[in-house]
């Protein structure tokens, strides 16, 4: 059996078309079962979706207390998913849309090369340009988002040096990461790193799933064949142009400080460095902007306690 965990947070429809385009395309793999978890939305969206699929018995819709974020929220779903024998989860951003039996594509992806743990399809945005992307992790000469705030030249360098180019056409076998919005991966694999790391909020779990690829040493595999549609943070955010940048460097920001003191494990100087050009750049924006100065003092409360728990290691 394969769990289905789609995350809803004020976004009925997405979540709706999302759900309704798995079952769709799903033909060669029929048993498996959606979790919808409402991540405390504010809209009734979740009671909403409860209604919609009250009658169907392959949806079930759970509910958060909070707004937990993407891999706290995703582990509500995952865990029911996994006690409830799937031997696969699907993670899916309620903005992704199933364009073919994408699931099934990826499925049978696995049987061939017993490292591969985690599957990915090929991505496309609204215009049907494909997004998909395959990154390295930490080397040593990359940090892991680059900002584009010492210079076009090293921006576009360390962006060279991060990606991985690769034919399209076929599917690509490597151990790295890939992009977090559409992610099936085994539940051994799950069980085996303690569910989805909740350390970070939104972004950089798949960062973190390529470190843990490694430490297991396994693969992880592109499906070219696997299509979905990603509408590119339409799930995430509902502001305006600087609302929605602020919100993204924020978690972007302080998730990037834990994931490479966590698993890159660079060198204290190496993080002091660009937590300091972190601090530097959040601290004119907030000259600039009051949504910079309102998140501000979070921001450097964030980084504290990330530095009080790794002086209590």
């Amino acid at each position: 059996m394969v769990g289905i965990v789609i995350l809803n947070f004020n976004s009925f429809g997405l979540t709706r078309d999302c759900a309704e385009s798995i079952f769709a395309n799903t033909v060669k793999y029929p048993d498996y079962h959606i979790y919808i978890v409402d991540n405390n939305s504010k809209d009734g969206s979740g009671k909403e979706l409860e209604d919609f699929y009250r009658d169907d018995n392959r949806v079930t819709v759970l509910f958060s207390e909070k707004d937990c974020g993407n891999s706290e929220g995703w582990n509500v779903g995952a865990r029911v998913a996994v006690e409830e024998k799937a031997d696969y989860v699907l993670f899916l951003d309620s903005d992704t849309v199933l364009l073919n039996d994408a699931l099934s594509v990826m499925l049978d992806a696995f049987g061939k090369d017993e490292k591969i743990r985690i599957c990915g399809p090929a991505l496309y945005d609204a215009n049907g340009n494909y997004i998909q992307y395959a990154g390295r992790l930490y080397d040593g000469v990359t940090r892991l988002y680059p900002m584009k705030v010492i210079g076009p030249l090293l921006s576009f360098f360390t962006r060279k040096k991060r990606r991985i180019y690769y034919d399209t056409t076929k599917d690509f076998i490597y151990q790295g990461l890939f992009s977090g919005c559409c992610m099936c991966i085994e539940s051994g694999f799950l069980i085996e790193h303690g569910f989805l790391d909740e350390n970070v909020v939104f972004y950089h779990e798949e960062d973190i799933l390529g470190y843990q690829l490694k430490q297991s040493d396994a693969v992880s595999c592109i499906c070219a064949d696997a299509q979905v549609r990603h509408l590119c943070g339409a799930s995430t955010v509902k502001k305006g142009a600087i609302g929605a940048t602020v919100f993204r460097r924020f978690y972007s920001w302080s998730g990037a400080l834990y994931v490479l003191r966590k698993y890159a494990k660079t060198s204290w100087l190496h993080r002091k460095f660009i937590e300091l050009e972190y601090r530097f750049f959040w601290t004119v924006l907030s000259v600039l902007h009051k949504e910079y100065r309102i998140k501000r003092k979070q921001f450097k409360t964030e980084i504290k306690k990330a530095n009080q728990k790794e002086r209590d290691r």
